[in-house]
């Protein structure tokens, strides 16, 4: 019941709403945690997707980026379009279309192929069970074994030989795993403490990250998951609470950026929090050029690429979309 409450209070807002464009002097900036910048570094430009959207899937695969599904800029309308970008040409391309359309899925990149599991269907919030692997090499999609359950606003990464999903509704602590060779689902592997969902996720050291979320609220708890001795730690709170945000790891130091306050003023963060799992402390790099939520992001190279999202957050998501590509360079030691 509380998801269906949940799932349909989202949906109303997000039909509530207009064609009208928001200009910069509407962003709602949310407020963050006061620290000093102490992790250099410069944001540019790069070419746009060919359109706006926001709650996409993202992957990164043989120096590409692949960017599926999400919101589009028409209110009511969920797309499955697929595009890819190459850095070296900084241009894009499209690629086959998802079997269906959907947005707030999981995705990742696995041993030469691209996984989506997953999702929402429609504006009203209508959860899918179903899962997909596309190839790039015969652009073509396949449908794989479901989930145990429907599922969505969760995180899915890939660590050795198997994928990981967790977070999202509808539990919150899920932990599945995923065998590629077998096409089957574990759902036996220890749930996360902390309930939530519009997390973010990287791996490092072959070790899980789930930082932040929400769950009646923002959360800005960090959890670290250790496939091989199917443990969760607890490690130092990011400072900002925050959710709908995206986080990515370069040298060994984990960005987070964006976000929003979903339960409160529905604004979005621009700030970037770093964090360094070596020494567990938490730092602050330059802000985001524009407070952003509901983006996608991924390194890649050695740089952090931070696409679409919308700078403003409920009914006025579909009027602020975005298509614009932003890469954050850190600054040589």
């Amino acid at each position: 019941m509380k998801q269906f409450t949940r799932a349909g209070w989202c949906a109303v807002i997000l039909l509530m709403v207009t064609q009208a464009m928001v200009t910069a002097q509407d962003w709602a900036i949310c407020e963050a945690s006061e620290m000093e910048i102490t992790v250099m570094g410069e944001w540019s430009s790069a070419a746009p997707m060919s359109m706006p959207r926001s709650e996409q899937g993202i992957a990164a695969l043989d120096g590409k980026i692949y960017i599926a599904g999400g919101f589009a800029p028409v209110p009511g309308t969920v797309t499955d379009a697929v595009e890819v970008y190459d850095p070296v040409t900084d241009t894009w391309e499209s690629r086959a279309p998802m079997p269906m359309a959907l947005h707030h899925m999981g995705m990742t990149a696995h041993d030469g192929k691209i996984y989506a599991t997953g999702g929402y269907r429609t504006l009203s919030f209508t959860l899918t069970d179903r899962a997909f692997v596309y190839d790039p090499e015969a652009d073509t999609w396949t449908e794989i074994a479901s989930l145990p359950e429907p599922h969505g606003a969760h995180q899915l990464v890939s660590v050795g030989d198997r994928l990981y999903l967790f977070g999202g509704f509808n539990d919150g602590r899920t932990l599945w795993s995923y065998d590629p060779v077998t096409d089957t689902w574990d759902t036996s592997p220890r749930d996360m403490f902390t309930p939530r969902e519009h997390l973010a996720s990287v791996v490092w050291d072959d070790k899980i990250y789930a930082i932040g979320g929400r769950w009646n609220g923002n959360t800005n708890v960090l959890e670290v998951y250790d496939p091989e001795t199917d443990r969760w730690d607890i490690q130092p709170d990011m400072p900002t609470a925050r959710g709908g945000y995206s986080a990515a790891v370069i040298d060994g130091l984990i960005y987070a950026a964006g976000g929003e306050d979903f339960v409160n003023d529905f604004c979005a963060f621009d700030r970037v929090e770093v964090y360094d799992p070596a020494t567990e402390i938490w730092m602050r790099a330059p802000d985001f050029p524009v407070p952003v939520h509901a983006q996608a992001s991924i390194a890649l190279d050695g740089r952090w690429y931070v696409l679409g999202g919308a700078t403003e957050a409920a009914q006025r998501t579909y009027t602020s979309m975005l298509a614009d590509v932003w890469v954050f360079t850190p600054a040589a030691e």
